[in-house]
Formats: C-alpha cells, sequence, structure tokens
C-alpha cells in the first residue's frame, strides 16, 4: 500500500490524483500500461454516470473513476477517484 492512502476494502487502497499520476506515469508515460477493464455508463443507466478504467502493468492494477456531466461536455460532477488494487489476480 502506497504511503499515505486510504485502505477501503481487502485489497483496494484510494490513491490521491498526484499519487496515481506517479505511479503510471513513473517510467516515461504509459508505456507497458494496458488496459484491462472498462466501464462507461454516460447516461445513468445503471446509476450514475461513470467512466471506470483499471490499468495493469506487471500484476499492478490502477482503477481510475470517473463522474462526468450526461453532455460529458461539462466538467465532472464529482472528483475524480483513484485506487491500487490489490491481489488483484490472485
Amino acid at each position: 500500500m502506497t504511503l499515505g492512502t486510504t485502505k477501503t476494502g481487502d485489497y483496494m487502497s484510494k490513491l490521491s490524483c498526484k499519487e496515481r499520476d506517479l505511479i503510471l506515469e513513473s517510467e516515461d508515460g504509459y508505456p507497458g500500461w494496458t488496459v484491462i477493464a472498462g466501464l462507461t455508463d454516460l447516461r445513468g443507466t445503471y446509476g450514475l454516470p461513470r467512466v471506470e478504467t483499471t490499468w495493469e502493468k506487471n500484476g499492478r492494477c490502477i482503477k481510475d473513476i470517473r463522474h462526468p456531466d450526461e453532455d460529458y461536455l461539462s466538467p465532472d460532477k464529482r472528483p475524480c477517484e483513484h485506487y491500487e488494487l490489490e491481489n488483484y489476480n490472485e
């Protein structure tokens, strides 16, 4: 678990935007990171509108969640969220 993160469950630690950026951009941008899961529900069909992206590199997984406005052009309705998924592949 990264220093300064908040434990949210058995398998996730909340990251700040800065911590997330330091992890994903730590090796010359995003090379080597692969999107392994995603969800886009811009209209809020299954709850509040959201965009989720899960990145993976060498067994390390980072999940991003955005809460866009329905028109996707306005600023997000809520702050973004970032998590490090632990034991994701177990």
